[in-house]
């Protein structure tokens, strides 16, 4: 049905009105108009018309956790309202999971580890015990050097040193050791008796004679025919402090 019929029904009545009759009575200066049964089947049919009721819009509405909603619903053709209060549920806050990542350590394959026992210092005939490969020694101390020196044919042992700086220098390498200690020179030597030295004293080192720095030390236990083993060789820094 048309929202429009009811007025279209209150204009037809108003005509109807017109029409009617009038009564030949009078009271004061008021007239009584007599009602048709076309006007009262009109105003019959417009009170049971219900009314045009404005729609109600959905406005979004944002809950929070704290917030209570509350709803009025008003039912067609009923005076009593009903009233529904909700409490919305609190969204759960999801908490970040941590997950293990396995690290990993890349060896670079051109790093060269740091000997421990020297340059052919496997040779238990000839080798240094002491002081160890990369071993630190404060400079103007004096520092015993131990080992073995003791190849068949036994003539002699000699220290040697040499700075890193040649050392490092593969053309000068061979021609720039220095010699520290000589055992066929040492005085406490009995003559003719040439003696090896087995996991022993090889020389007591003066480090003031040599400036702080990295020196490289080899041992060579020589034999009575001129020959020797791989010398035993290590690396030493000797430091200020």
């Amino acid at each position: 049905m048309s929202k429009h019929f009811p007025w279209l029904m209150l204009v037809g009545l108003m005509v109807s009105l017109a029409n009617c009759s009038r009564t030949s009575s009078t009271l004061g200066t008021r007239q009584i108009l007599r009602a048709t049964p076309e006007i009262v089947a009109g105003f019959q049919a417009l009170s049971q018309f219900p009314t045009d009721t404005p729609v109600p819009t959905n406005t979004p509405y944002v809950l929070t956790q704290t917030q209570v909603v509350t709803v009025t619903v008003v039912a067609p053709g009923q005076t009593q309202f009903v009233t529904i209060t909700t409490t919305p549920s609190p969204t759960p806050t999801l908490l970040p999971t941590w997950t293990a990542t396995p690290s990993m350590m890349i060896l670079s394959a051109s790093a060269t580890p740091e000997l421990t026992t020297g340059i052919n210092c496997d040779n238990p005939q000839a080798t240094i015990t002491w002081p160890r490969n990369g071993e630190k020694i404060i400079w103007g101390t004096t520092m015993p050097m131990t080992g073995t020196a003791n190849v068949a044919n036994f003539l002699y042992w000699k220290i040697q040193y040499e700075p890193d700086a040649t050392y490092s220098d593969p053309t000068k390498r061979d021609y720039g050791w220095g010699e520290l200690y000589r055992s066929e020179k040492d005085p406490r030597k009995l003559s003719g008796s040439p003696r090896p030295m087995v996991d022993g004293r090889l020389m007591n080192w003066d480090t003031k004679t040599v400036q702080p720095g990295v020196w490289w030390l080899r041992l060579i236990a020589h034999q009575m025919d001129g020959n020797y083993p791989e010398p035993c060789t290590i690396k030493v820094i000797i430091a200020r402090y």
